[in-house]
């Protein structure tokens, strides 16, 4: 049962409108779009919620294949039934579920502040995108 003035870190992405992306994840595709060549691209979005930015950017390339990792398994299940992207359920710092040199572009959207030491969560990330991504 929930109780009603309780608050949950996962109430603010329980009722996204992913029909009006943020100001940002605009930017973000702007610059994606300038920077690849072709709109076949894999995204894996790091700390991705419930997978607003993935929704945004399968929308504005519909050919790209977008994956959103995510630690908080009711936020991974919240936007597997609102987004149609590929969730992993996983820990940045440790995403042993991807193979190395998986995705064209990866991102972390204000996700790096959280870490005490962010070198494990860069590493893991610079570990599965693919050369020049």
């Amino acid at each position: 049962m929930q109780l009603e003035g309780i608050y949950k870190r996962t109430s603010v992405y329980q009722h996204i409108d992913y029909n009006n992306p943020k100001y940002l994840f605009t930017l973000l595709g702007d610059k994606i779009d300038s920077f690849i060549d072709s709109k076949d691209f894999s995204l894996l979005d790091v700390g991705g919620a419930s997978g607003a930015f993935c929704y945004y950017i399968s929308k504005r390339f519909p050919q790209s294949s977008t994956t959103c990792l995510e630690y908080d398994e009711e936020l991974c299940e919240i936007g597997k039934n609102q987004v149609p992207c590929n969730f992993i359920c996983g820990d940045a710092e440790n995403m042993t579920a991807i193979k190395d040199n998986t995705y064209d572009i990866v991102t972390m959207i204000g996700v790096l502040s959280i870490f005490d030491d962010f070198k494990k969560s860069i590493s893991e990330c610079l570990r599965v995108v693919r050369r020049g991504g």
